[in-house]
């Protein structure tokens, strides 16, 4: 398959950790309940009382955000 289902090493998830803590609260806060919690758009939507299309957004964002912080550090290519 294309995507790798084994879990990730240490080393990975070190590198994510580092990632969310050096974002701001707000993207931290939606990655964290949409990935590591697993709740799905309109649960995070109910729980932060904002709108669904609104989290999408917050998500696209945080998961740029994220992309260029590791990219800026040289973890990501």
């Amino acid at each position: 398959t294309l995507i790798d289902e084994t879990a990730p090493d240490h080393e990975t998830l070190d590198l994510v950790e580092r990632g969310l803590a050096s974002l701001p609260p707000v993207e931290r806060e939606i990655l964290t309940l949409f990935y590591l919690q697993e709740l799905p758009i309109a649960e995070i939507a109910e729980a932060l009382s904002i709108a669904p299309g609104t989290v999408k957004s917050r998500l696209h964002r945080a998961r740029h955000a994220l992309r260029d912080t590791l990219k800026k550090e040289g973890e990501l290519r």
